[in-house]
């Protein structure tokens, strides 16, 4: 069942979640006191050994904005996508950069963009290029948050957790006067990730179960369901047709043509 709550800007969300605190209680509640704040020449200081390229934000629709951060992997460079949405009172952060200290810089301009409004942050799912950069937003005493298979799989990981978690197939509220749908479609390029749909700009972020129209393969499969991973995409598309925006983890910005692109693919690969 869908869980709804409506409210009028309040400067912390409050949405209809369940509250999880990971590990030992009193450590991670010391650690949401103790407000660490990572800005100019520190944030500068903890990539200076770092030849990527510095992390991007772009606005892409109204309030919203692409963020961009890269890192090394077997595959070379590789750009990994997340999203800013500023509403009226406050910010959500769809996943971190790849690391804390790009995360750090992202924050900066989210600073500037909200003038300091609060700040939420949901992770899509639990792999590094989702929420590399948890631990310093979990120090700082920003909200964190994801679906309880994403705790659940950070903590198996050994990867930053989420303070946080909702439960179910689907979740809404509200960033201000901005409508927020979070929603779990089954197992894809991993079985915990979930979606984000923006309703007033008919935006989905469908994180790395998204692939790019460049994409040729479905890209990292260590921990995907390639069974179920095109009833999943069909999940997207019944749920919110074929949106005007749609933006894959990785890769260029597209429309819904990236969600049949993406189920081709799925489909291919799970025939054999």
């Amino acid at each position: 069942m869908k869980q709804r709550v409506r409210h009028g800007g309040d400067a912390y969300y409050e949405p209809l979640r369940r509250r999880f605190l990971a590990g030992c209680l009193c450590c991670v509640g010391a650690a949401l006191t103790s407000r660490v704040v990572l800005a100019g020449t520190a944030a500068e200081a903890l990539r200076a050994a770092d030849e990527t390229p510095a992390p991007t934000i772009e606005r892409i629709a109204d309030g919203v904005y692409l963020h961009t951060s890269w890192a090394v992997t077997a595959d070379g460079l590789v750009p990994s996508n997340g999203l800013v949405v500023v509403g009226r009172n406050g910010a959500l952060m769809i996943d971190t950069a790849w690391t804390e200290a790009d995360t750090a810089l992202l924050i900066e301009r989210i600073d500037q963009l909200t003038s300091g409004a609060p700040l939420l942050v949901y992770a899509t799912h639990a792999h590094v290029d989702r929420l590399g950069g948890l631990g310093l937003i979990n120090r700082r005493g920003e909200r964190s948050m994801a679906h309880e298979t994403t705790v659940a799989a950070a903590m198996s990981r050994g990867l930053a957790v989420p303070t946080e978690s909702w439960i179910g197939e689907a979740m809404a509220f509200e960033i201000g006067d901005r409508q927020i749908e979070l929603f779990h479609p089954g197992g894809a390029h991993t079985r915990d990730n979930t979606v984000v749909y923006l309703e007033d700009v008919d935006l989905l972020y469908g994180g790395c179960m998204v692939r790019p129209a460049s994409a040729s393969t479905l890209g990292h499969l260590a921990d995907a369901d390639l069974a179920t991973w095109p009833n999943a995409l069909g999940n997207l598309v019944s749920r919110f047709g074929h949106p005007a925006i749609v933006v894959p983890g990785h890769g260029p910005v597209g429309d819904g043509s990236l969600l049949t692109h993406s189920l081709a693919l799925a489909s291919t690969t799970a025939a054999g």
